[in-house]
């Protein structure tokens, strides 16, 4: 076992265990139609997952500090929604947006990742729509954070890691630096999200 440290993009620092698991490889698997999109503000751009008819989650840094309070979302074939901020968590790197315009949401997986399961991660590096890359969960922390052996990069905060169902296991929030080499992802797990989700329903 090898001592990992990682780097934040925004405001997380954690020092993790990790075990080795083969390369990230690319992958034509199936996934859900516009998993990802890509979200502009005026200096910088991340990624953001539909999580509801008009709701969109995304890493609290990518949302953070906009003036005015809203971003632009972008999917395949043109398509262009604004986003509004409507809640940023106080606990974890999350952020929830609602889009005016329909959305079609990804589904969130019921449990939770484990160590060793493979999954999609999807982003919009160099904001190229609906990058993704085939991995595997290398370790999931004491505070239930997913230490990922695929490859992250600037763009790519706010995108999502998925089963390979489809199904919505985590946001990628963060990479890490150390023995294997820098860029290596960090996620909030799905239950945070769904933590979230809930807090702004309760909150109406």
């Amino acid at each position: 076992m090898l001592r990992k440290v990682f780097l934040s993009i925004g405001a997380i620092a954690l020092a993790v265990s990790m075990a080795v698991y083969p390369p990230s490889v690319a992958t034509s698997a199936p996934l859900p139609g516009d998993s990802c999109l890509l979200i502009v503000a005026p200096e910088w751009a991340g990624s953001g997952v539909p999580v509801g008819t008009h709701k969109v989650v995304t890493a609290a840094h990518v949302a953070a500090e906009v003036d005015p309070p809203f971003l632009m979302g972008h999917g395949f074939n043109g398509f262009t929604t604004i986003l509004f901020i409507t809640r940023i968590s106080e606990e974890c790197d999350l952020a929830l947006l609602s889009s005016v315009e329909d959305l079609v949401p990804v589904e969130l997986s019921p449990v939770p990742a484990e160590r060793g399961q493979p999954v999609i991660v999807v982003g919009s590096a160099a904001r190229v729509l609906n990058a993704y890359r085939r991995g595997y969960v290398a370790q999931v922390d004491a505070e239930g954070h997913l230490i990922l052996d695929v490859m992250v990069r600037p763009g790519d905060s706010g995108g999502a890691v998925l089963s390979l169902d489809g199904k919505l296991l985590g946001i990628t929030v963060a990479v890490y630096t150390g023995a294997l080499g820098a860029g290596y992802g960090v996620a909030e797990p799905v239950s945070e999200v769904a933590r979230l989700m809930s807090l702004e329903e309760n909150a109406r």
